[in-house]
């Protein structure tokens, strides 16, 4: 997973850009009864970046010269979670509901980052 994103106005500059990766296990707890239903369980690191500062003029080589910058980065470590529900559930092709947690350690804290729930679609192979 990945992402940036940058917003310039006359005066100011900011940037944010991400980097993360997960790795998880699927489980099909009661595989004969209800075998539309899975979780998968992992963990998650997510390394998040942020610039920001004023736009100062061009200097003799034509560069922007930039005052007041601040730079920050954190590191996450997580766990994800989720459950799915197979709507279609074929041989080659799966289809559902899923709902997922994203969480984080940080500062000795541990924090719930993100819920989110939508339609997937995916190929099996």
């Amino acid at each position: 997973m990945s992402g940036f994103a940058n917003k310039v106005t006359d005066k100011n500059f900011d940037h944010a850009s991400s980097f993360g990766t997960s790795l998880s296990i699927r489980i099909t707890p009661l595989p004969n009864t209800f075998r539309r239903l899975k979780f998968d369980v992992g963990g998650l690191y997510h390394q998040f970046i942020k610039t920001w500062g004023e736009i100062g003029e061009n200097n003799q080589s034509g560069a922007i010269v930039s005052y007041n910058t601040e730079y920050s980065k954190e590191n996450l470590f997580g766990l994800i979670g989720s459950a799915s529900i197979n709507i279609i559930d074929k041989k080659r092709l799966e289809s559902g509901l899923r709902f997922e947690m994203l969480t984080s350690f940080t500062d000795g804290y541990f924090n719930s980052d993100s819920w989110q729930t939508g339609i997937y679609i995916g190929m099996k192979f």
